[in-house]
């Protein structure tokens, strides 16, 4: 039987909470118990408003649906109850209990055992979901350990620091959770071995690697790419020619011979079926367009771009975009998105390389998938690239960050190790250390330079097994003696639960120096504003919508592409970051929560315009725009990324919609 939904609170997925899947798991308790504990508890008005109007039909002599109500106790005592006195509540409501040809409760009976039903299910709620206090020992998640390994390390974003760890379970959609975020000995490995990895990447070991710059003038392949397409051009003909195998291969061959020998990393490359056209000043494609990656070592790199774009009939301008790619197939990495104009302007974007990436991939962004400009006679716009300039690795500090902010002006002895233990140490755990804590890694130090191994070497291994300790892995909370009374967390436990719920990571300078002082809770309006304001909110926000309105699939059932010719990459991109936007500038205003439901503005850019509806927009950068003629679009409801997530791809499915909703 269905229930008033108005009782009952809604969980994050939208599905009914703890109190009913307990229930659920509780019903085969036996008969004797529950009528052992009959009545007890309740108050005098509810077996009394039972006596006189429904016992005679669900007491000892009538059990009518199965419900004997002369047993029933209250949810906190016997969780079993539950579902019979929601369904008490409910006939109640809608006036089905008593039936009408027997004697009726006053509104103001009826209105009393309704109110106490609601009360002790809130209280029973409450009591279930409390842990008396005590808090579960919550592992850092993925994102998290990310984030707090890239700060501690000062590491580029791009570095995936988690590598080789499993994803993290996830209760009710969300990923932190601590009676989710199990740990194995596996993965307690993983630790140790990527704490290896990372450190590794944070202190890098032999001579600064030279930084080179490589300018590729897209005219100087226009003479390969010329000849290449017409041995192209030769092959086929060739290969539907009826002539001897071997003279075939010998025309082939001598076709080759022709194409200039070029180093693939000082040179543009076309995909198969891009059409070029070949410029003064330039190769104009439609499609792709790349630079072989291969051979360069890892690390920080520069890129810049000197491109324009060229409109078609229509005007439209396209967008470019770059990758870097590897194979085998790992994931690609973003290095740009920008727009164009007709005139010639230089992009550049920074991006960190991996050993495995071998292609620096330039596509035509152009509005729309493959279908857009195929429906009329409108080309599709192009880009026109003058030039492409590669620079790097690039080492600003050699040999990196980290090592200029805990190895820099430190003795090379005993003294200098603790030193350094003690201050990565605090700044990992987010609370300093015990004593006896950093004793244990000073420890391994010293075992580590008796068996010979040079001081950084020595310290190094002692730094990983602080990356991989319970106090850097955990969210531990240490308390003094054995009292499971209510206790308060102090300074660094509220800067370390605010750091990772508004950051997604450690607290920074700022935030410890006023927990490390005891000052915190004094600051802590001011610091929360700071923190909502300041860019790695932005973590928040892309982590929590990710979760909560499951912004993490999008595209996962993609739109039809001959139906909904506007589907693009840079368009799904969009309706990403648009939800992601809207949320943080709701928060970042303290805008009303209704803004969720129904608001005057959104975030858009020319994509989500040209797809809502809106002129005059341009670019692909969001920012606030008033809803004037078009306020379907106000609130999350009307986004795209909303909308593509409750369709099955043809059309919107409101059976569909995201349970958390």
């Amino acid at each position: 039987m269905k229930h008033d939904a108005a009782f009952q609170p809604q969980r994050a997925d939208g599905r009914r909470g703890f109190l009913r899947r307990f229930i659920l798991c509780a019903r085969p308790l036996s008969a004797v118990f529950l009528i052992a504990t009959a009545t007890a508890g309740l108050p005098p008005t509810v077996p009394a408003f039972f006596k006189s109007y429904c016992i005679e039909c669900h007491g000892p002599k009538k059990e009518k649906g199965g419900m004997r109500l002369d047993t029933m106790g209250t949810i906190s005592q016997t969780p079993q109850f539950a579902n019979s006195w929601l369904e008490v509540r409910e006939q109640l409501l809608k006036g089905e209990m008593p039936p009408e040809d027997e004697k009726q409760p006053t509104q103001v009976e009826m209105r009393a055992v309704i109110a106490w039903i609601d009360a002790e299910v809130e209280r029973a709620q409450r009591e279930w979901a409390s842990t008396g206090g005590k808090v579960v020992l919550r592992r850092l998640n993925r994102n998290e350990y990310r984030e707090t390994l890239r700060e501690i390390l000062h590491l580029h974003p791009a570095i995936d620091t988690p590598h080789g760890l499993p994803d993290d379970d996830t209760f009710h959609g969300f990923d932190n959770n601590g009676s989710a975020l199990n740990i194995s000995s596996a993965q307690m490995r993983a630790y140790v071995e990527n704490a290896a990895r990372v450190l590794k990447m944070a202190f890098p070991a032999g001579t600064r690697p030279a930084t080179e710059k490589t300018r590729i003038n897209a005219m100087d392949s226009a003479e390969f790419a010329r000849i290449s397409d017409d041995v192209a051009r030769l092959k086929r003909e060739l290969a539907k020619s009826v002539i001897p195998k071997d003279e075939m291969n010998a025309l082939m061959a001598e076709a080759q011979a022709r194409v200039p020998k070029l180093d693939p990393t000082k040179s543009l490359t076309f995909g198969a079926v891009t059409k070029k056209e070949y410029l003064p000043d330039g190769i104009v494609i439609d499609s792709m367009g790349g630079v072989r990656w291969g051979g360069r070592p890892a690390g920080l790199y520069r890129i810049r771009f000197h491109v324009k774009g060229v409109p078609n009939e229509k005007g439209d301008l396209p967008m470019i975009t770059a990758e870097l790619s590897g194979s085998p197939p790992l994931e690609d990495r973003a290095v740009v998105t920008a727009d164009l104009s007709s005139e010639f302007q230089t992009i550049e974007a920074e991006v960190f390389a991996e050993p495995y990436f071998n292609n620096l991939r330039i596509n035509v962004a152009a509005m729309g998938n493959r279908n857009f400009y195929k429906r009329g006679v409108v080309s599709t716009p192009r880009i026109q690239i003058q030039w492409v300039e590669i620079e790097g690795p690039i080492n600003e500090k050699w040999p990196s960050e980290a090592w200029h902010s805990y190895f820099a002006g430190v003795p090379a002895d005993d003294a200098g190790a603790r030193s350094i233990l003690s201050r990565f140490a605090e700044t990992a755990f987010r609370r300093p250390p015990e004593p006896s804590r950093i004793e244990q890694f000073f420890t391994f130090y010293k075992a580590r330079r008796a068996a010979r191994d040079e001081f950084e070497p020595a310290v190094k291994l002692a730094m990983q097994g602080i990356l991989a300790a319970p106090e850097f892995v955990f969210m531990v909370e240490p308390k003094n003696g054995s009292d499971r009374k209510r206790q308060p967390i102090d300074d660094f436990e509220m800067a370390s639960r605010l750091s990772y719920f508004l950051w997604s990571g450690p607290p920074d300078d700022e935030l410890y120096a006023l927990a490390k002082a005891g000052k915190l809770r004094a600051e802590l309006a001011v610091q929360m504003q700071r923190m909502i304001q300041h860019p790695r909110a932005a973590r928040f926000a892309e982590n929590f919508t990710g979760q909560w309105l499951k912004l993490r699939t999008l595209g996962q059932m993609e739109p039809d592409p001959r139906k909904f010719s506007e589907w693009e990459d840079t368009l799904k991109d969009s309706m990403r970051r648009e939800t992601e936007q809207f949320f943080l500038h709701v928060l970042r205003k303290d805008l009303s929560i209704a803004q969720f439901i129904d608001s005057d503005f959104a975030m858009l850019n020319g994509r989500l315009a040209y797809v809502y509806g809106i002129p005059g927009m341009s670019g692909y950068d969001l920012r606030p725009v008033a809803l004037k003629n078009n306020p379907q679009r106000g609130g999350l409801l009307g986004q795209g990324s909303i909308l593509t997530l409750t369709s099955d791809g043809i059309r919107t499915s409101p059976v569909m919609t995201p349970s958390s909703f």
